[in-house]
């Protein structure tokens, strides 16, 4: 929602401002986002996941639209379609990349947090399958149910894990941003 109402105050302020401190504050802000969401615990409410979502929605055209405008600056007028086409086809494949290295490292942190955790119950939770049991629960059905916890705090950790490593990284990244030109 922000994204929509900031993007055309992004446009405006390209006319005053230098692109490469906006698209900065963009990334810091993301990267500030990705450490907020690092902390998330599976008991998060909707109502907590807000205002991340909202400051997220703010920040992405802070850093999207200044960085295509120093991308396609020096272009010129009769480039243009091909260098925004190429452009387009660049990012969207970055994006699939990145996508799959960190989706594939995300399971792989899930699997590895589910270990560490099955690892660390006693008698592979005997005392919360006991404790399950004597509830009420029937052998099968406290197996599922702790079997669904272990896997959300693994799922959760694994979440928490990659938010940890993206949000240095895209800080460290945001400096590269003054090592491009300025833009016209």
């Amino acid at each position: 929602i922000l994204g929509v109402v900031i993007s055309p105050i992004v446009a405006r302020l390209m006319g005053k401002y230098d692109a490469r401190i906006l698209a900065f504050i963009g990334l810091v802000g993301m990267a500030v986002v990705m450490g907020w969401r690092a902390m998330f615990t599976p008991q998060i409410s909707f109502g907590s996941m807000v205002p991340v979502q909202l400051a997220q929605g703010a920040f992405m055209p802070l850093f999207f639209i200044p960085l295509m405008s120093i991308a396609l600056g020096d272009i010129k007028q009769h480039e243009m379609a091909g260098a925004s086409g190429l452009l387009t086809f660049a990012r969207i494949l970055a994006g699939a990349v990145a996508a799959s290295i960190v989706t594939t490292m995300w399971e792989n942190e899930a699997t590895h947090m589910r270990a560490t955790i099955v690892g660390g119950l006693d008698n592979g939770g005997a005392s919360a399958m006991d404790a399950m049991t004597a509830n009420g629960m029937g052998h099968a059905q406290a197996a599922t149910a702790l079997d669904a916890m272990i896997h959300g705090q693994a799922v959760m950790l694994a979440t928490n894990q990659m938010f940890a490593i993206m949000a240095p990284a895209v800080l460290c990244a945001s400096a590269l941003l003054f090592f491009t030109h300025k833009p016209a």
